[in-house]
């Protein structure tokens, strides 16, 4: 064995164990990037989420809770009416998210089955209460003419 031997397998073994290295650091860095973009598009979905309820809410308030009150002599309305108004929202919710957001919402967050929908409900329960306190006067604690249904 010669000198130009040992430096040829010398140079072998350091370009295997570079080729080893940045084979490791780029699936490192793949998958960094690839949870960065989850993450991201993960608070893209969140944030059309909260969109989309507050605007189903606030269409469903407007259209169908004005047109039912003005038909009621106090204004209420019945439980009927208000699980109605929730699936209406429910649905337009779902509507404006679209499969893929939703899909991913379920699997960001583990929910399967009907657990999504209780989230979305309850989503929902929280705009109502939102728009129910935006109602209520500083000066008392009850509620002005309109009541947000629940």
């Amino acid at each position: 064995m010669d000198i130009t031997e040992v430096v040829i397998w010398a140079i072998e073994g350091v370009v295997f164990v570079l080729v080893t290295v940045l084979t490791w650091a780029i699936g490192k860095l793949a998958r960094r990037f690839g949870d960065k973009v989850d993450q991201e598009r993960l608070q893209q979905v969140l944030a059309r989420l909260d969109d989309a309820v507050a605007t189903a809410v606030k269409d469903q308030q407007h259209v169908v809770v004005a047109d039912l009150k003005a038909s009621r002599a106090r204004g209420k309305l019945s439980d009927e009416e208000k699980r109605r108004f929730k699936g209406a929202a429910l649905a337009n919710v779902k509507l404006y998210l679209g499969q893929e957001a939703i899909c991913a919402l379920k699997d960001a967050l583990g929910l399967s089955g009907g657990l999504l929908d209780r989230f979305l409900g309850s989503k929902i329960e929280a705009v109502l209460f939102d728009l129910k306190r935006a109602e209520i006067p500083a000066s008392t604690s009850e509620p002005e003419s309109e009541e947000v249904v629940s």
